[in-house]
C-alpha cells in the first residue's frame, strides 16, 4: 500500500478526486515498479542541482490535482525535495516566490513581501530557512489581507465537499479511471 494512505493531508482532497485516485490504473504498482521510480530520485536530484549551480532558473510550481499532489501541500513537500537535492531553503523559497514572479513578469506586483506588493502569505511554525521542512507548520494563512486559520480553512474545504467537482482536468482524470477517454487520448496522442 502507498504511504499516502495513511497520510493526514488526505482530509484536504475533495472525496470525489481521492475516488479518481484511488481508481487510477496503476495506482498501486507493484514493488519493482515502486523501486524503479525510486531509483530515478537521485539522478532528478543530481540533475536539479547541478542545473540550479549552473545559473539555469528554478522554479517552483506543482501537478495538483494528479496523483498524491494534494493541492497547496504538493508545493511544501516540492520545496523540501529542492533542499534535499542540494539547493539551499532560501533558494527553494524564492523558487516558488520572487523567482516565479519575476519570470511571469509580476516582480513589482507579488512574489515579496513590502509595502505596495499584493501578498497573500502563510505563518508558518518554525524556521523555513533552516529547516525547509518547517514550511508545511501552517497556522495561518493569509489570502488579500484576510486571515485564515487552518480550522476555518478545514471548515471551508469540507463545505466545498459537499459540492460536486466539474472542472475540465477533473472529467478529464474521471473519463480515464472509467475508460471513456478516447483512445487516441489514452496513446497520447493529440
Amino acid at each position: 500500500e502507498h504511504g499516502f494512505l495513511w497520510d493526514e493531508r488526505r482530509r484536504w482532497v475533495h472525496p470525489q478526486l481521492l475516488e479518481i485516485w484511488e481508481r487510477f490504473p496503476y495506482r498501486r504498482s507493484g514493488p519493482a515498479d515502486r523501486l524503479r521510480f525510486q531509483k530515478t530520485m537521485p539522478h532528478l536530484k543530481r540533475f536539479l542541482l547541478r542545473s540550479h549551480d549552473r545559473g539555469v532558473v528554478t522554479l517552483a510550481g506543482t501537478d495538483a490535482p494528479f496523483l498524491y499532489l494534494i493541492p497547496g501541500f504538493s508545493l511544501h513537500d516540492e520545496l523540501v525535495q529542492y533542499v534535499d537535492a542540494g539547493l539551499r531553503p532560501v533558494d527553494a523559497l524564492r523558487a516558488a516566490t520572487v523567482t516565479n514572479a519575476r519570470v511571469i513578469g509580476l516582480a513589482e506586483e507579488v512574489g515579496r513581501i513590502r509595502p505596495g506588493m499584493a501578498a497573500d502569505l502563510v505563518v508558518a511554525e518554525g524556521n523555513p530557512l533552516t529547516r525547509i521542512d518547517d514550511i508545511g507548520n501552517i497556522r495561518a494563512t493569509y489570502r488579500a489581507g484576510r486571515l485564515f486559520e487552518p480550522e476555518q480553512l478545514l471548515a471551508n474545504a469540507k463545505e466545498y465537499f459537499d459540492s460536486d467537482l466539474d472542472d475540465p482536468i477533473i472529467r478529464d482524470l474521471r473519463d480515464y479511471v472509467v475508460g471513456d477517454m478516447p483512445e487516441y487520448r489514452q496513446k497520447g496522442g493529440e
